[in-house]
């Protein structure tokens, strides 16, 4: 992700600006079989938990976890790891 891509994005006039800008291009940088982690989801019970993607649709991302748990997250709310 580079610096200089957000900085374009951020609306200085709007408080919320710079990390709308970092969800949108980290939701743009998913791909399916990408293993993502959820991250400050405090309506279901898959914060914190890693799993597979296995479909990207809309802004939507189907994640299989270890148990063979599959569920629609918002891409948002998904980072990368190894």
């Amino acid at each position: 992700m580079a610096i200089e891509k957000l900085l374009e994005k951020i609306d200085l006039g709007k408080e919320t600006s710079a990390a709308e800008a970092v969800a949108q291009e980290l939701a743009e940088s998913l791909t399916t079989g990408l293993k993502v982690a959820v991250i400050g989801d405090p309506t279901y019970p898959f914060d914190g938990q890693k799993g597979t993607i296995k479909e990207l649709n809309n802004g939507f991302a189907l994640v299989e976890f270890s148990n063979g748990t599959k569920v629609n997250l918002l891409a948002s709310l998904l980072v990368p790891v190894k």
